[in-house]
């Protein structure tokens, strides 16, 4: 067997193996591209799949909370109806029922009850919009997790491809060489054939040459020499052939070579396409996994959006029942409301009936103190106290359940003392509006001294109510005195407590406080109106609580003004204005409308600081009785202006401007009834009205810290009834 033949057999299987791992390499990568695209779009597929159902869920839960926020709306807007009416009852009871304390107690815990679910019902709301927060955010996140897993599908894809692309040009290349390989040694085949048979032919013809010679030799000596050429040529022939034949084998073992190194060559290429099928498979296995963990995901999302529903359907049964609940409890609350204002106007009709009584009562009651005077009614007066070892002796009283102004009080506490010899009574417990105590004390024969300033001030600056208080105390005293043991109701009398002492000490103090002139007082003052025009302004006072000897007035207006205002300072002409009550009743009896204005009618009273006068006829045109009182409030202006200001009442110009000129006021009076009163005595010394303006300058100069003598009110009354 030649070289060639040898070369050609051996080198057959490995192509065949070249040609058979190159359709293998193609049928498989044929296959790894099939099975990457058809994954590709499974998974493509299924994220589809699951993005459907992710927006499915996404609506069931915007649905579902779209319901939950309705329902909780309602039951929110429902909760806020009864609660504001709730509150409403709470604020009728308030008003209405003052008095009905255990219907109160039993409404403020039904509303404490309200609260409590109210603030329960917010909990829950506030638990149910955390875990629909919470459901939002892990919708998001899947979300978000789909997104990047297909992003993630698709650069694997278009990896997939590029693979894929590039493996099926290298098998092309391969394929392509191969090719030309097959043709080479098909060619360099062809030519051994042709060697090989002529080499034969001449073997053969040079094998029956030697068997004709063999058989001729002996016949053909002759031809023996020729036939030595010819073998020499022969052989010379063969010598050449056999050259040309090693050099046909160095050409066959170069091409051999070159074919070996191509066949390395195709082994790498063999090897590098294996690693790239192994790539590929891991690839595939890769995707595999990735699909597995995809599936798996994909279990675990739709596990979440399972538990997401189940969650959803929780909530919604809670909701549902919480609104039934909620619905109950309101109708609850509203069948309690409705028992409640069913109640309330039964009590509401009792309580118009009791107010009704009770207003009789008290008219009745003020009929039968204006009778008499000295009517008392209590449970019992007894003295709690007594110093006599000090420099001030004291006693502290107590009388209990007594009837002031109509109103029973369970106990009042007042004490008397002897100053110096004088008498004096001091109301117990009196506190001011911050709740610190207020000392309220009266010694009449004290305001006479001359170093009674402040106790004067004192005096004309107590209120309305604590002047009741003081007449009460006092009537309390001489009800105590008259009959001791029928005003301390059967208790027993102290036995520290010397009662002809304490009678001779106090007895005094009763004639003292009933002695004293009247003075205008009230309990407290408010600015009704600031009017501020360019040439006048007014404060519009009114006095609540006002009181004049046998007057009462539950509400007092008047108007103190400054006209011709000039620029950059104040006025020199007040005017006192005194409408009517309310626009329709006269606020005293000899009241009369001197003047007219936007307002209605007034009674007004013009003052000129420069020239030191005022209107005189309007004044004469007054009652005595009502002129007393005119003073009176007239020197009570200042301690009304000081109350305002020391209330932080809020006013455009400076309160000491309002009390200057108020004082202007003072003044003006003081000396225009001086001189009247001057003149008249120079006419007659047994006229009235000499003897009235007397009283009133008196009136006044305590309003300055100054007091002659105390007056009697009551002889001068007498004496204007006979004049009149």
């Amino acid at each position: 067997m030649s070289l060639f033949s040898f070369l050609t057999d051996k080198n057959e299987p490995l192509v065949k193996d070249l040609a058979r791992i190159n359709e293998t390499l193609k049928k498989e990568n044929l296959a790894l591209q099939m099975q990457g695209l058809t994954q590709a779009q499974e998974m493509a597929h299924e994220v589809q799949v699951l993005m459907a159902e992710i927006e499915t869920l996404k609506g069931q839960l915007n649905e579902q909370a779209g319901l939950s926020s309705e329902k909780i709306n309602e039951t929110e807007a429902e909760s806020e109806l009864l609660l504001l009416q709730l509150h409403q009852t709470q604020e009728e009871l308030e008003t209405v029922f003052v008095k009905q304390q255990e219907t109160q107690r039993a409404l403020q815990e039904k509303i404490v009850q309200q609260e409590r679910l109210t603030k329960e019902h917010a909990v829950k709301l506030e638990t149910i919009s955390k875990e629909k927060a919470g459901l939002i955010a892990e919708r998001e996140q899947q979300t978000r997790l789909v997104s990047e897993r297909q992003a993630k599908i698709e650069s694997l894809s278009r990896q997939v491809d590029t693979d894929v692309k590039a493996t099926n040009e290298e098998n092309e290349l391969l394929l392509l060489q191969l090719h030309q390989v097959q043709e080479e040694l098909e060619t360099v085949f062809l030519k051994e054939q042709a060697i090989q048979s002529a080499l034969q032919e001449k073997i053969a013809q040079q094998e029956t040459l030697s068997k004709e010679h063999a058989d001729k030799l002996g016949a053909i000596a002759q031809e023996k020499a020729n036939l030595i050429v010819e073998r020499d040529q022969h052989v010379k022939l063969a010598n050449e052939r056999q050259t040309k034949l090693e050099q046909l084998n160095s050409q066959l073992s170069t091409q051999a070579k070159e074919y070996s190194a191509k066949f390395e060559f195709l082994t790498k290429e063999n090897s590098s396409l294996m690693v790239t099928r192994d790539e590929q498979i891991c690839s595939i296995a890769t995707l595999e996994k990735e699909k597995l963990d995809l599936a798996a995901d994909r279990d675990e999302q739709s596990r979440l959006a399972n538990e997401l529903q189940t969650k959803l359907d929780t909530l919604d049964r809670q909701v549902e029942t919480q609104v039934k609940v909620a619905q109950q409890e309101n109708e609850l609350l509203l069948l309690q409301l409705h028992q409640v204002q069913e109640e309330l106007e039964h009590y509401f009709l009792e309580h118009q009936k009791l107010q009704r009584d009770n207003e009789t009562y008290i008219s009745r009651w003020q009929r039968l103190e204006d009778r008499l005077p000295n009517y008392l009614d209590y449970l019992s007066i007894v003295p709690v106290s007594v110093d006599t070892v000090s420099e001030i002796p004291r006693v502290e009283w107590r009388a209990t359940d007594i009837t002031m102004g109509g109103v029973l009080v369970p106990e009042f506490n007042f004490a008397t003392f002897l100053d110096d010899g004088s008498p004096g009574i001091e109301i117990l417990g009196v506190t001011d509006e911050q709740g610190q105590l207020l000392p309220v004390r009266l010694t009449p024969r004290g305001l006479v001294k001359p170093e009674a300033g402040e106790d004067i001030i004192q005096f004309r600056s107590m209120s309305t109510l604590h002047w009741r208080q003081i007449n009460i105390a006092a009537n309390v005293i001489q009800h105590f005195f008259k009959d001791p043991q029928k005003a301390i109701g059967g208790q027993k009398m102290p036995e520290f407590f010397d009662l002809v002492f304490w009678r001779q000490a106090s007895m005094p103090l009763v004639a003292d406080i009933g002695s004293l002139p009247p003075v205008f007082r009230f309990n407290n003052v408010k600015l009704k109106r600031e009017l501020i025009n360019p040439d006048y302004e007014h404060l519009w006072l009114v006095f609540h609580e006002a009181v004049y000897g046998n007057y009462h007035w539950p509400k007092l207006e008047l108007r103190l003004g400054a006209a011709n205002i000039q620029p950059g300072g104040f006025s020199r002409y007040p005017k006192l204005e005194i409408p009517r009550i309310d626009g329709k009743l006269a606020p005293f009896d000899s009241w009369f409308e001197e003047a007219f204005d936007d307002f209605g009618g007034k009674l007004e009273l013009r003052f000129d600081l420069n020239r030191q006068i005022f209107d005189i006829n309007v004044w004469l045109q007054l009652s005595s009785v009502d002129q007393a009182m005119m003073l009176s409030l007239i020197g009570a202006l200042n301690i009304a202006l000081k109350r305002m200001e020391q209330d932080k009442v809020a006013i455009s110009r400076s309160w000491d401007s309002w009390t200057g000129l108020a004082s202007g006021v003072v003044d003006v009076v003081r000396r225009t009834l001086i001189a009247s009163n001057a003149a008249a005595k120079a006419v007659t010394d047994s006229s009235i009205e000499i003897e009235q303006p007397e009283a009133e300058t008196t009136e006044v100069s305590v309003q300055n810290h100054s007091i002659h003598k105390p007056l009697q009110p009551q002889r001068r009354a007498k004496k204007n009834r006979r004049k009149r």
